[in-house]
């Protein structure tokens, strides 16, 4: 006998799915930086650092690629996820520590993007400029 489907709520509860969503999700969001590295690696092997291209551009994917591992691996585990009490509050305040930096920072990216101040604008198309 077959089980009713879920309903679309219950997906993103299942762990497993949750870490599919998210590893999909960080390699995505990897596309633009590693594309952004590997053009400042080719810039700089033209400025005398040709020794050290290819290791810092490695070293840096390497870096960039360990939490979308480790979201796949997460999901790729199939039995249950066993965390130690400890575990869970140091879990719980670094989510509340990274959320109150987050939240003290929120005003001046705001204030970034208001329509008098577009410094961030012009960094931006500076930076697409160069390319």
């Amino acid at each position: 006998m077959m089980s009713q489907s879920s309903p679309a709520g219950s997906w993103f509860v299942d762990i497993r799915k949750a870490a599919l969503i998210a590893c999909i999700a960080a390699l995505l969001d990897l596309s633009i930086p590693t594309w952004s590295l590997s053009h400042s690696m080719l810039a700089r092997a033209s400025t005398g650092l040709q020794q050290w291209t290819i290791p810092l551009a490695v070293l840096g994917g390497l870096f960039s690629l360990i939490t979308p591992a480790f979201c796949f691996a997460l999901y790729r585990n199939e039995g249950p996820l066993r965390l130690s009490k400890i575990l869970r509050l140091w879990a719980l305040t670094a989510a509340l520590v990274w959320g109150t930096l987050l939240a003290m920072a929120l005003p001046a990216v705001i204030r970034s993007l208001s329509a008098g101040d577009r410094s961030v604008w012009k960094c931006h198309a500076r930076a697409l400029d160069d390319q």
